[in-house]
């Protein structure tokens, strides 16, 4: 009962450190004091009541002053100790938010392109509606560029068709980097839109030479194309389209494929 008479005034008074999002916004001086003007009062509330009662008894003789010095003192040290207390306690949990924000996003992320990567991709569709289309992306040939003209100018190749996927999917779309040289896209849109999408993106990269000390490189992708249906798991989607870019290769390449 009589934690929830203080409940109302702890919020107000304090963040919710207890959620994420509570976390997040901590700042720990601010919240410092709020903690620390909310334990001054609690404790000028119990001396005053205290020897309010005492006085009853005849305990106290001189009430005005055995208050004021009370609360003089009581307050100055509940304040203090409160304040030090609260405010390393919320800067430990100030780093340790920033650490885990900071490995979540180097865990979500690919390192060379800057999109997402499978972990960060299924983190992102977790609340994916009930339709959704998604691409499988390849880079045809890739290996042969690796052989030819070395992995640094494949790691140009890979970054050069990333950017041109991310260019022309913009947010909401969720695009990723599954390893090598595939990349995903999965997005809510209507399905003859993204198709439209996923043919601009593969003329823009055909028509896009990647530059390395005089050489221009011709890139082709290939892409296979799925859309949810039948209140599919997003694996099964995500399988769907790997086999329609399969059939993108196996059609000559440089192409656009769908199942069904």
């Amino acid at each position: 009962m009589m934690l929830g008479l203080w409940k109302k005034p702890i919020e107000m008074m304090s963040f919710s450190v207890a959620t994420l999002e509570g976390r997040r916004r901590l700042k720990p001086l601010e919240f410092s004091i709020r903690i620390a003007c909310l334990v001054t009062l609690i404790v000028i509330l119990m001396c005053t009541g205290g020897l309010t009662l005492l006085a009853q008894f005849g305990l106290v003789t001189d009430l005005f002053n055995g208050i004021m010095l009370a609360v003089t003192l009581g307050g100055a040290v509940a304040f203090t100790v409160t304040l030090l207390v609260c405010w390393l306690n919320a800067r430990e949990v100030q780093i340790l938010v920033q650490s885990h924000e900071r490995f979540l996003h180097l865990s979500h992320t690919d390192a060379l392109t800057g999109l997402s990567n499978r972990l960060g991709l299924y983190a992102a569709c977790d609340k994916l509606g009930t339709d959704y289309c998604v691409a499988f992306f390849d880079i045809d040939h890739f290996k042969s560029v690796n052989d030819r003209y070395s992995h640094l100018v494949g790691d140009l190749v890979i970054s050069s068709v990333a950017s041109r996927i991310r260019e022309y999917f913009d947010p909401p779309a969720h695009v990723a980097r599954l390893g090598g040289e595939e990349f995903v896209v999965v997005q809510e849109a209507s399905r003859l839109a993204f198709l439209q999408m996923c043919e601009r993106v593969r003329a823009a990269v055909a028509a896009t030479p990647v530059d390395y000390q005089g050489l221009r490189i011709t890139v082709t992708i290939s892409i296979g194309v799925a859309f949810r249906g039948d209140a599919e798991i997003f694996d099964k989607v995500m399988h769907n389209a790997d086999l329609a870019l399969y059939r993108a290769k196996e059609g000559g390449r440089n192409r656009v494929c769908m199942t069904g």
